[in-house]
């Protein structure tokens, strides 16, 4: 298995169900943006979260057109055609973490939603601009 981080968009509303096993779970589908020689094409993933993730992310109102960050195992798998006999491949992430990109704003989504993982650590800033020193490569001497 291997761990995946996407960025993405939500294809569809939310919804918490609750499995047999009574057990709370979402399912959807988010996709990227991805460039293929000189095509830009969607790359799809299938989410699943299961028990306290899938509350959190009922909590945040994720709705549909949602920007958010991903992180989970990856799987390939087979999954049934409508047809009920063809099969085809896709992308499954078991979601471990997530929440919304920052910067963007989600649609329709509720002020008061919980976020997904607490903020980084800010960096202490000083009229607006970050107070540690940033090198410039273009004007500056790189260190030695």
């Amino acid at each position: 298995m291997a761990q995946v981080y996407v960025i993405g968009y939500v294809n569809a509303d939310l919804k918490l169900s609750i499995s047999a096993g009574r057990k709370p779970y979402i399912r959807f589908s988010i996709f990227e943006s991805v460039w293929r020689g000189a095509r830009k094409e969607r790359q799809a993933y299938q989410v699943w979260a299961f028990g306290s993730e899938a509350e959190r992310l009922a909590k945040m109102n994720v709705r549909k057109g949602s920007q958010l960050w991903v992180c989970g195992q990856l799987h390939l798998v087979d999954n049934l055609g409508q047809d009920g006999k063809a099969t085809y491949k896709v992308l499954k992430v078991i979601f471990k973490d997530g929440g919304y990109v920052a910067g963007s704003r989600s649609r329709g989504s509720n002020p008061d939603a919980v976020p997904a993982a607490k903020p980084a650590e800010q960096i202490p800033r000083e009229n607006g601009f970050s107070s540690e020193r940033r090198l410039d490569g273009d004007r500056e001497p790189l260190p030695e």
